[in-house]
C-alpha cells in the first residue's frame, strides 16, 4: 500500500491538487456562468466526500479533501481547461508510477466519479437550468480524463 512517505513532499502536494484539478477543469469547461460554476462545485465537492468515503484504506484518496487548487493564470476558459487537464495528467502519472493497480484504479474512479457529478449538475442556459446537462466542451473534459485515468 502506498503512502505519503512513498512521495517527495512535492509530489504529494501535486497529487492532493488532482480532485481539485478535474472538478476545476470540468466546471470551467463550458463557460464561467456563476450560478452553474456555484451548482457544479457543490455537486462536486459532495460526490468527492462520498467518493473518499468508499476507500478508506487507500491513502491517496483519503487526503484528497486536503489538497487545493490554484486556478491557472488565464483569461481563456478554454487555455484553464488545458491547464488543468496537462496538470491532472502529470499528477496521476505519479500516482501510476507509486501506487498499485488497485490504488490507481479507485483513485481513478474517485475522479471520474466528481467530474461526471460536476458536468451533470447544471444545464445549459443563464442559469444552468437547461435541459442539456453535459455540454460538447465538457464531454471533452470526462472523454480527456478517461484517457488520462486508462494510461492512453
Amino acid at each position: 500500500m502506498v503512502s505519503k512517505d512513498d512521495f517527495t513532499a512535492e509530489e504529494w502536494e501535486r497529487v492532493l491538487t488532482l480532485p481539485g484539478l478535474v472538478l476545476g477543469a470540468a466546471a470551467l469547461a463550458d463557460g464561467r456562468n456563476v450560478v452553474a460554476l456555484m451548482k457544479e462545485a457543490a455537486a462536486g465537492g459532495s460526490t468527492l466526500t462520498a467518493e473518499v468515503a468508499k476507500y478508506p484504506g487507500n491513502a491517496i484518496i483519503a487526503s484528497f479533501t486536503d489538497g487545493s487548487m490554484n486556478a491557472p493564470d488565464t483569461t481563456s476558459t478554454d487555455e484553464a481547461v488545458a491547464m488543468m487537464l496537462d496538470e491532472t495528467a502529470a499528477a496521476f502519472a505519479l500516482v501510476r508510477a507509486k501506487a498499485t493497480a488497485e490504488e490507481t484504479s479507485q483513485v481513478g474512479a474517485v475522479l471520474t466519479a466528481v467530474a461526471a457529478a460536476v458536468v451533470e449538475a447544471a444545464g445549459r442556459g443563464m442559469f444552468g437550468g437547461g435541459a442539456d446537462k453535459v455540454d460538447p466542451r465538457e464531454q471533452a473534459v470526462l472523454d480527456r480524463l478517461s484517457q488520462i485515468v486508462a494510461g492512453t
